[in-house]
């Protein structure tokens, strides 16, 4: 409920927080504990040059002790890369939980069976992103590089709500995706899971590995990208679309706001950037 509250102010707070430059204890933070991958995303280019030196378990439970009680809500999101390709995930899960953290661990579903499930939920993991990116096999398994990664999420999916831990989905918003975006939050709504997390295309070379340094990256990158939605009498349809099934099926409407609005935001900001070159 706190953690609630919370996002709500802050969403409407921080515009006025960033105007005067000034930078508020966050909301949560976000770990990649690995570069390591084991897809072959072709909006991702961290698999392309993983970084041979990464940090140890004492290195993370040492950097976690140190972040108690530093964001608001001591939640932590813990990624990678593919955080299950790390053997040590589970203890460093653990030692979050007696540190007090709240924790959702972001996979990309290849490596997660029933029984990791009940070990995060055993652990006391709050929560789970699955990426999800169509209910299309094969364009699923196209936007992740690996044949048969489809069908090993779709498999778990309906056995995810017999445990303790809210489990969600995560798909980027594409241009070949687009239209199936009210199907795939009522999947979720079907599979009793706990919400639809709709992220936004970003160039590839954002991901880049940690042992490197970010490349330049065009601001009018999006023109480049076969995938980014250039058609906003679409996008607008589908959202009002999503708005309505929202309304229909008694979704939280502050959440979805949420989503919609920053999606709106996102691609505002973008055109908005490259028209100032």
């Amino acid at each position: 409920m706190i953690r609630e509250a919370y996002e709500r102010i802050w969403y409407k707070a921080k515009p006025f927080f960033y105007a005067a430059n000034l930078s508020p204890r966050p909301f949560s933070i976000q770990m990649d504990i690995t570069d390591k991958c084991n897809f072959r995303c072709p909006g991702c280019s961290k698999w392309k040059g993983e970084s041979k030196e990464e940090m140890g378990t004492g290195q993370w439970k040492s950097v976690l002790s140190k972040l108690k009680g530093f964001a608001f809500t001591n939640y932590i999101s813990v990624t990678g890369g593919e955080p299950f390709m790390r053997h040590d995930l589970f203890e460093i899960l653990r030692h979050a939980k007696s540190l007090g953290f709240k924790i959702c661990l972001l996979t990309n579903g290849s490596m997660l069976d029933e029984e990791k499930v009940r070990e995060l939920s055993a652990i006391g993991v709050e929560d789970i992103n699955i990426s999800l990116n169509s209910l299309k096999e094969d364009l699923h398994d196209q936007t992740r590089g690996v044949k048969g990664s489809w069908k090993k999420i779709m498999d778990l999916i309906p056995k995810l709500k017999n445990y303790r831990i809210n489990s969600n989905i995560s798909v980027v918003l594409t241009n070949e995706n687009l239209d199936e975006i009210p199907a795939m939050a009522r999947m979720v709504k079907e599979n009793m899971l706990n919400l639809l997390n709709i992220q936004v295309l970003a160039d590839y070379r954002v991901h880049s590995p940690l042992s490197k340094a970010n490349p330049k990256i065009e601001l009018d990158w999006h023109k480049k990208e076969k995938q980014w939605i250039k058609d906003k009498k679409r996008l607008s349809f589908t959202i009002k679309k999503l708005i309505r099934q929202g309304i229909e099926e008694k979704i939280e409407q502050f959440y979805l706001k949420t989503i919609v609005d920053r999606v709106k935001e996102y691609f505002q900001a973008v055109q908005e950037e490259a028209a100032r070159k």
